[in-house]
């Protein structure tokens, strides 16, 4: 937990897969690209241990407005959220699939090696 001597609580951002390292109170932000009109998305395969990470709700879905407003069809990008709860190692494991395909491996698999530490100093 942290204190007020400790750095504010902060936001790590991956776009990839590999590792994240936070702190406790910290927020996994995973930002990936996503276009929900070809049918696919991305789901999460493998949770992470709820003792170091709280699972997400539905991941948000925000369209591309490059040039204005989101043209039909176009893509965008899918954000999931975990928090940071307590010390010790995870792995978040999401997969962009079309739901219905469940005998088709994924188009993509993301991973995220996660290290949470007690953080502060």
């Amino acid at each position: 937990m942290r204190n007020q001597d400790d750095a504010p609580a902060r936001a790590v951002t991956v776009t990839a897969s590999g590792p994240a390292t936070l702190a406790v109170g910290d927020t996994l932000v995973v930002t990936l690209p996503a276009n929900p009109s070809t049918g696919y998305s991305w789901a999460l395969t493998s949770a992470p241990a709820a003792a170091v990470l709280a699972a997400p709700g539905e991941p948000a879905y925000s369209p591309d407005r490059t040039g204005g407003a989101p043209m039909p069809g176009s893509g965008g990008k899918a954000t999931f959220r975990f928090a940071a709860v307590g010390i010790g190692s995870t792995r978040v494991v999401l997969a962009y699939r079309r739901g219905w395909e469940t005998d088709v491996p994924p188009a993509e698999t993301v991973t995220v090696e996660v290290t949470v530490s007690a953080g502060g100093g």
